[in-house]
């Protein structure tokens, strides 16, 4: 089934990734069922206590904690074909999620996790060549982050707590906004920027991009339900660099207060063919009322098709131009275009630009929202209201 699905998605030019766990086994697992004998080898896998108790992640006696002083532990995971790590990408996955990465190979003063990372990476490419590893982490990774271990990480301290907290609605109070203060837009590029600067370009442009995972709230109700700021939240996420990622269930706007109140179904059954068709080709959905959000649904299309278009938006460089209370500038340039991007939470004052340090946006298009005020020397920017504003000129 495995290779079914892998398959099929390939052909789609669709990869898939799976969800490994190093940090820990369950407690039925057959590796820490046959530690229950003091002389198994397997009893060294774990962590145990001087009363013949054991260590848990996060105190969950379901989940003990794996002993990476084990080099066996290490081979049986990493090395062998048949471990975890090789055999399913042996099968057609493309990579892995580790789950509780920063976590993995740290207990007491034991800190394995930088060895750790190597070894899932080696093994991984061993593999195959393409594998892409990223990492859970919700804290600071950038002294874990140093190119040799994972490809990147879910980047919530550098991306996802910085853009909530210049985004949301203060009168929402669900968990997790205490990650995530009020902050101006020149905050949030200081944040943004402090957390880019500590780590390798190439593992920040690997790194996934987040505004809701299975773990947090979802992105519409931290925002309260504007569409505006949502627009600029999703605009953020396709523009800047490191990977997009998209939680189901976000493209059609499903809420959430929690991890597990965001974790609902896919509303699927509340979608007809024929509106699912309409989707697809942008045409005009016709039919019952959905759960789906189309005008969500449509600006998450025409977003992401905006990345795909534009070579500056998937690989180029980023240079911060402006830094307001309500509103960021910055541009994206590789050697063959330049994009300008103006993303604004609220109406706000003319931004004024020095033209002249723009290369290729003399002669620049509109890609989305008002003509820009261009004079000889300077440009000035304005908004409504949140949202967003793109331009891309060719570099001569």
């Amino acid at each position: 089934a495995l290779s079914r699905l892998t398959e099929a998605a390939q052909n789609n030019g669709v990869r898939v990734i799976g969800d490994l766990t190093t940090n820990h086994t369950g407690s039925y697992h057959e590796w820490f069922l046959a530690a229950q004998n003091s002389g198994a080898k397997e009893r060294d896998y774990y962590y145990w206590n001087d009363d013949g108790s054991y260590i848990g992640w996060l105190g969950h006696t379901s989940l003990p904690k794996l002993n990476y002083s084990s080099q066996d532990v290490r081979r049986q995971l990493f090395e062998e074909p048949d471990g975890p790590l090789r055999k399913w990408l042996a099968r057609g996955l493309s990579g892995w999620r580790i789950d509780v990465a920063n976590m993995t190979g740290r207990s007491g003063q034991d800190d394995f996790t930088h060895e750790v990372a190597r070894a899932v990476r080696s093994g991984a490419t061993s593999e195959r060549g393409d594998a892409y590893v990223v990492a859970e982490h919700f804290f600071d990774y950038s002294s874990d982050l140093q190119g040799d271990g994972w490809h990147g990480v879910m980047n919530y301290q550098g991306f996802t707590f910085p853009v909530w907290g210049w985004l949301r609605d203060p009168d929402v109070k669900v968990r997790w906004v205490e990650a995530a203060p009020l902050v101006t837009g020149g905050l949030m590029v200081d944040t943004v920027r402090d957390f880019s600067s500590r780590v390798p370009w190439v593992n920040r442009v690997a790194s996934l991009n987040i505004l809701e995972s299975h773990d947090t709230p979802r992105i519409l109700t931290l925002l309260g339900g504007n569409l505006g700021k949502l627009e600029a939240a999703v605009a953020l996420l396709m523009t800047v660099p490191g990977v997009p990622m998209v939680e189901y269930g976000g493209e059609v706007g499903m809420e959430g207060t929690s991890g597990e109140d965001g974790r609902r179904p896919m509303p699927w059954s509340d979608v007809e063919d024929a509106q699912l068709d309409a989707l697809g080709s942008g045409g005009p959905v016709s039919g019952p009322q959905t759960k789906w959000n189309n005008d969500i649904f449509r600006l998450y299309q025409e977003l992401i098709q905006l990345r795909l278009d534009y070579p500056a938006l998937q690989q180029g460089g980023l240079r911060w131009l402006a830094a307001e209370d309500d509103a960021v500038v910055f541009l994206r340039e590789s050697p063959e275009q330049t994009a300008l991007v103006h993303v604004a939470r609220a109406s706000h004052d003319p931004i004024k630009l020095d033209a002249l340090s723009f290369p290729g946006l003399a002669g620049a298009t509109t890609v989305f929202g008002l003509e820009p005020d261009m004079g000889a020397e300077t440009v000035l920017l304005e908004a409504g209201g949140p949202g967003r504003q793109y331009w891309s000129g060719d570099v001569a």
